[in-house]
């Protein structure tokens, strides 16, 4: 993973007056009412000025505004991504725990090491021949220790998956019928009509399978450990893109590792798992490996996480699933909410605001473009900034919709369709059962950055790339609002209005 220090400036200036302001209208790209969005060039060094200005008449205690100010420059630009809040990002005790995949440091490792994996070297087939009831070791990468498994199923008991179980004490730590469970949600039905195999695939693409991808097998290898085996009671599971090498302490195939203490009545928090690693899995052939090429890019980390839970919900694990939601994307939605310009689009630190942040974008982009768009985009070799650009125009422009909706969206009133969540997810919405917590749960509206009573003078603020900050404005006394928002050329602003409070009253 890459991590730059860039930081961008947008300063603040609101103010009340009586003079009476325009009425409300709307402008797409965030921008003024009243045509004051400016680009001077200040003469200091070359550096490009934008203003913004809005203005709301008779802005009193029955309305409030939303200031959206948002950090957009043309490159990816990770920023700061060591923030980590120990209050937002708090799990709740009796919840579930974040660890969906591998530490960064391990991944990063991991792809350094394989940007230079030939495409020839390809092992012989080794996991399918294997016997039922035999044995086979596995290098765990986040203990660094070996560890006995055995093959729980025959070849002609599964279609798309071998099975391997940790052996503990001369016993593997499930018994067939189990194993027969779980070969069963991802070759053929997990309760949405098909397996957690064909699903992903149908929606993001496909692992390395030309010739059965690095293995030569033509089935994925699920490997089931105990708390102890994976690395700790704070993993699900993950995928390690090392096992895609020929040499070192790589295991030789396409793998995914899960924790059996996660399985739980139903194996919910398993599959879930599964379906969110096996994205990963298939992510590394679609934008990296290329079928044993080699010759693509990583994709971003943050965007890959994103569409990792995304998996999960689409798999038929999101919020409103049967039988109770998912925490642990409950869990990150809330943490997003609650602190929402913690971090930008683009960076990722594990922490659940960080897997909230960029499942919701993901969440959005489903929502407003349908799934066969999205599928197309994620199927696609490009990665990052560059091919969100090519898959749906400009991502400033989709960047400002977003963060507008994050506001408009659980409002009453004529909300436009491109500020609307139509998924799972909704700001504001009541959940019957959120797995993991006692009772109905409710995701909090997105919290302000600052509630401003005006008039307020002068605010600065550091926002770090594709980051954005939202200030509330309420409680006005019958002035007219104004407010202008100063800041480069990478900066953009807009103003969602509630006019009442709680119904949409437009955007500037």
């Amino acid at each position: 993973m890459r991590f730059l220090g860039w930081v961008g400036l947008a300063a603040v200036l609101a103010t009340v007056g009586c003079s009476g302001g325009g009425s409300t209208t709307s402008s797409a790209g965030g921008g003024s009412n009243n045509g004051n969005n400016n680009n001077n060039n200040n003469g200091g060094g070359g550096i490009t000025q934008t203003t913004f200005n809005f203005s709301v008449p008779n802005f009193n205690a029955t309305k409030q505004a939303t200031l959206m100010r948002r950090n957009m420059p043309g490159s990816e630009s990770f920023g700061n991504a060591s923030i980590n809040s120990n209050t937002v990002n708090k799990l709740d005790p009796n919840a579930q725990e974040p660890g969906r995949d591998l530490p960064p440091d391990l991944i990063a490792r991991d792809l350094e090491q394989i940007r230079s994996a030939p495409s020839v070297g390809r092992i012989s087939v080794k996991f399918q021949q294997i016997a039922k009831g035999a044995d086979q070791n596995f290098f765990i990468v986040t203990t660094s220790q070996t560890v006995t498994c055995r093959k729980m199923l025959a070849e002609n008991q599964t279609q798309h998956c071998t099975v391997f179980a940790q052996v503990v004490g001369g016993n593997p730590i499930i018994d067939e019928t189990r194993a027969l469970a779980i070969q069963n949600a991802w070759d053929v039905d997990n309760g949405t009509g098909q397996g957690i195999y064909n699903l992903d695939r149908s929606i993001f693409g496909s692992e390395w399978d030309n010739a059965g991808g690095r293995d030569g097998d033509s089935k994925v290898n699920l490997v089931i450990l105990n708390s102890s085996g994976i690395g700790g009671s704070g993993f699900f599971g993950f995928t390690r893109p090392g096992d895609e090498e020929v040499g070192g302490n790589s295991n030789q195939g396409e793998i995914l590792y899960l924790n059996n203490d996660k399985f739980g009545a139903d194996g919910f928090d398993m599959f879930s798992t599964m379906a969110h690693e096996f994205q990963h899995l298939i992510a590394l052939n679609t934008k990296r490996i290329h079928q044993g090429a080699f010759d693509g890019q990583q994709e971003n980390a943050a965007i890959d996480e994103g569409k990792s839970v995304l998996a999960e919900d689409l798999a038929g694990y999101g919020l409103d699933a049967a039988g109770g939601g998912n925490g642990f994307t409950y869990q990150a939605c809330r943490a997003f909410l609650n602190a929402p310009g913690a971090q930008g689009l683009f960076s990722f630190n594990s922490n659940l605001d960080s897997y909230g942040r960029d499942y919701v974008f993901m969440r959005y982009l489903v929502d407003r473009f349908g799934l066969p768009a999205f599928s197309s985009y994620a199927k696609s070799s490009g990665t990052g900034l560059a091919q969100l650009n090519a898959s749906f125009g400009s991502l400033s422009s989709l960047f400002t919709d977003w963060t507008n909706a994050l506001v408009a969206s659980p409002l009453g009133g004529s909300v436009p369709g491109n500020l609307r969540f139509t998924g799972p997810f909704q700001p504001g919405r009541t959940y019957p059962q959120i797995r993991g917590f006692v009772g109905a749960q409710t995701l909090p509206t997105l919290q302000p950055a600052q509630t401003v009573a005006p008039p307020s003078g002068t605010q600065n603020i550091n926002l770090t790339p594709w980051a954005f900050s939202p200030v509330l404005y309420r409680n006005g006394t019958g002035n007219t609002l104004s407010i202008q928002v100063v800041g480069d050329s990478t900066q953009g602003a807009s103003l969602v209005v509630e006019n009442p409070t709680g119904t949409f009253g437009g955007v500037q």
